[in-house]
């Protein structure tokens, strides 16, 4: 199914379009919210557009342009998304388990309370973004930057931050328990009463960190450097 290449501002809340073909569609500031849009989006303009509660698994989304989309309780699990620009769009509370999502751009993004359990979040941009009560259990956040984002009170048990940047960012009460965040940058970046149990902070840089209320006892910290500029 071939649609009109101008629809920006329509409302089509509710519509199927499984399978339909809105290859470089303009849908800028449509409302597309319950939607199943399982369709060909190459290359379409959604800026601005509410995709609340859309199933996005299956969509061809390549070239797609999202920035500033809301995408609030959308289905996207397994959806293979890499190296787009998410730019202040909003994902509060999407399910987006085994997602890829590598090398994409979520700067100043929102994923508050999220589902991202095994996603691929490999050198993604996420400078400023809120991810607080996400879970992020067994995801691969390996070379992202973080810096100044809110991971408080965050799931990221055994999660992968190997060579992250996270410079000033809140990792108040988060669980870190089991994750990697080997020669991670954590400069001045809150870990009060985060848990870190179990977790390899061997080379990180905590130069600055606040450790107020943590348990190192069981956390290996081979080469890191502490808050008072002391290597471990």
């Amino acid at each position: 199914m071939q649609l009109n290449t101008r629809l920006s501002g329509a409302i089509l809340s509710g519509v199927n379009l499984r399978g339909a073909n809105l290859e470089g569609i303009n849908l800028c500031g449509a409302n597309l919210s319950d939607i199943n849009l399982c369709a060909n989006l190459k290359n379409a303009n959604l800026r601005w557009a509410n995709l609340s509660l859309l199933r996005l698994n299956e969509a061809s989304t390549q070239g797609a342009f999202m920035r500033g989309v809301n995408l609030s309780q959308a289905y996207l699990m397994e959806v293979d998304l890499h190296r787009m620009d998410f730019n202040g769009v909003n994902f509060n509370w999407a399910k987006m388990k085994l997602a890829n999502l590598c090398a994409a751009d979520f700067t100043a993004t929102n994923f508050s309370g999220a589902n991202l359990i095994f996603t691929n979040l490999k050198e993604t941009t996420m400078n400023g973004s809120n991810l607080r009560n996400t879970v992020l259990i067994y995801s691969n956040l390996s070379g992202a930057v973080l810096t100044i984002a809110d991971l408080s009170y965050t799931v990221l048990t055994d999660a992968n931050f190997t060579q992250a940047n996270l410079n000033l960012a809140d990792l108040h009460k988060a669980d870190l328990s089991g994750a990697c965040l080997e020669d991670a940058y954590l400069w001045k970046a809150d870990l009060s009463e985060a848990n870190l149990d179990g977790a390899d902070l061997s080379g990180a840089s905590l130069r600055g960190a606040i450790l107020d209320g943590v348990d190192l006892r069981n956390t290996n910290l081979t080469g890191a450097m502490m808050p008072d500029g002391k290597v471990y």
